[in-house]
């Protein structure tokens, strides 16, 4: 199960982080924990200097949970996020223990408005 976050449940299994091409992430609403922010930032220099080409990439938080980093890029076509949203679903279908996902949509940098569309194509892959 999919869930758009206002705050992370620690229920879940796992979360996904949207970022940039450059590996950049906002986390304005500060739903990630100052620890958890560190695992991930981490991670996400460890990519950034491997320079790794994938748009999908996961690291383990903790034993019970997930973070999965989806890379967007920056100039992208009308029907970009479908295919990532199949891509990912694709993805998360590899790990047999993950049954529900929250989905930090503020992650990536856009208007509430702009985001709401493209989340609703993401779902729909």
């Amino acid at each position: 199960m999919l869930s758009f976050a206002s705050g992370l449940s620690p229920n879940s299994d796992a979360f996904a982080v949207f970022v940039t091409e450059k590996y950049e992430y906002k986390d304005e609403n500060n739903l990630l924990s100052k620890d958890v922010a560190h695992k991930v930032n981490l991670f996400l220099k460890s990519l950034k200097a491997k320079n790794k080409g994938e748009e999908i990439n996961s690291v383990d938080i903790s034993s019970q949970k997930k973070c999965f980093i989806i890379k967007v890029k920056n100039n992208h076509n009308n029907s970009y996020f479908e295919e990532i949203g199949g891509i990912f679903f694709t993805y998360i279908k590899r790990f047999k223990n993950i049954n529900s996902v929250d989905i930090y949509a503020d992650s990536l940098n856009e208007k509430k408005d702009n985001l709401i569309k493209l989340f609703s194509e993401f779902i729909f892959g």
